[in-house]
């Protein structure tokens, strides 16, 4: 995957959904399927056969585990209108964890969440996204 592929694909996945449907309602499910699947292969290069959907490891299943034959990566989706929502004048694209988790109660049990399930199998990198929106951290210790 070369960065010109994965932009002009990512030009086409947002016209083709926002197209369909501008209004942002999707569920989680219709979220993964038309969106995060897509940016995953289509604009990040995974293979299909490194993608792990509903990973159940300790009672709990992950939404994807990235990676093979180790697991690299855990990401967690959230519904496409569910935005992660930075402060006014916020045009960092780096910045600590900290600063993101102190944002909303619900972006905090988002972290949690998925920093558990990366702690507990040993992936060192974790993600939360809504489809649009992707924070990227690295989690284990």
């Amino acid at each position: 995957m070369n960065y010109e592929l994965a932009v002009a694909n990512l030009k086409n996945i947002k016209a083709i959904i926002t197209q369909d449907s501008p209004k942002a309602d999707r569920n989680e499910a219709t979220t993964r399927f038309q969106l995060i699947d897509r940016m995953l292969t289509e604009c990040l290069g995974w293979p299909h056969d490194y993608i792990e959907t509903e990973r159940y490891f300790n009672e709990e299943y992950s939404d994807y585990e990235l990676g093979s034959p180790r697991k690299r990566v855990v990401v967690e989706a959230k519904k496409e209108g569910q935005y992660f929502e930075l402060p006014a004048g916020f045009n960092n694209k780096k910045c600590k964890l900290r600063t993101i988790y102190s944002l909303s109660d619900t972006l905090q049990k988002v972290i949690d969440q998925v920093m558990r399930y990366c702690n507990k199998r040993g992936i060192p990198v974790a993600s939360v996204t809504n489809g649009w929106q992707y924070i990227i951290w690295g989690c284990t210790r």
